[in-house]
């Protein structure tokens, strides 16, 4: 007796059951997490792919071996991709270390479009302006802006939820920005 081929369901249907599985099994979330960010952003470290790991699913998510969880997290990453016919690589040049999928762009989607809108509020005056600053008091200036926008929405997320500590409502609110950024 022969088994008929078994019809693969629709690709909603499909999304719908990963993150059902992913709400249950946190190594799953953990890896849907990790191969969202490699898939939107090329040319990332271990260290800049788990902080961001970590600022949507909290520092204790790779557990009490997080070294060795990142590692298992990428052989899988690898294996699925290799199955879909990508590949996951490591580059170690200086000017373009980290990880990579193959044949991705390494600019995330997101700043691919935002790029022709950016361009049309630039004001000349606020240009001479930035061009006369030090470096170091740019990135002051950029530090103080990121300070000041992440204290402004975790305040709103409090609002909304008067529970939340503070840390959450930052985890909270990094974790809306980085889901709205990769898909």
């Amino acid at each position: 007796m022969k088994l008929q081929a078994l019809r693969t369901p629709p690709d909603t249907i499909l999304a719908s059951a990963l993150a059902t599985i992913a709400e249950r099994d946190s190594v799953v979330r953990r890896r849907m997490v990790l191969l969202g960010l490699l898939w939107d952003q090329a040319r990332q470290s271990q260290t800049g792919l788990t902080a961001r790991v970590r600022a949507r699913l909290g520092q204790a998510c790779f557990g009490r071996q997080p070294e060795l969880a990142f590692r298992r997290d990428v052989q899988f990453i690898r294996t699925i991709l290799a199955r879909a016919g990508q590949t996951l690589k490591y580059s170690r040049s200086a000017s373009q270390a980290g990880y990579y999928i193959v044949g991705q762009s390494a600019q995330p989607s997101a700043l691919i479009r935002a790029i022709p809108g950016a361009a049309n509020e630039l004001d000349h005056a606020q240009i001479v302006i930035w061009a006369r600053l030090t470096p170091a008091a740019r990135l002051r200036l950029a530090d103080a802006l990121t300070h000041d926008v992440l204290s402004l929405a975790s305040q709103a997320q409090r609002r909304g939820q008067p529970g939340l500590s503070v840390t959450d409502a930052q985890r909270e609110v990094l974790h809306r920005h980085y889901e709205a950024t990769s898909s």
